[in-house]
């Protein structure tokens, strides 16, 4: 599943929408082609009032960066790799811990 949300300039997150994501056929490109043709969904056509975009860290998404990075209506685009899954497993790592647990 492919989650789009929207971060205003006044700071409100708005969900736009889900889209599922189709196994195997998910590659950067098609990725990349989502997010394009989502920011001109958003912006009425006009992809430079689209100025960020946060992914995981998977070596799938650092493709996507490097296309966003190299698309003609992309470029402008500041992107920011999130990893707050793996934050999150070695937190729960850290808490399992012995003597973490019995505390």
């Amino acid at each position: 599943m492919i989650n789009y949300l929207i971060v205003t300039s006044n700071s409100d997150s708005i969900y736009w929408k889900t889209v599922e994501a189709p196994a195997k056929a998910l590659t950067a490109l098609k990725l990349a082609e989502g997010v394009i043709n989502t920011a001109k969904e958003i912006t009425n056509g006009n992809t430079n009032r689209f100025g960020a975009l946060a992914t995981n860290t998977c070596p799938g998404m650092l493709a996507l960066h490097n296309i966003i990075h190299t698309a003609p209506k992309t470029k402008h685009m500041f992107t920011v790799l999130c990893n707050s899954h793996s934050l999150q497993l070695l937190i729960s790592d850290i808490l399992s811990l012995p003597g973490i647990k019995d505390f």
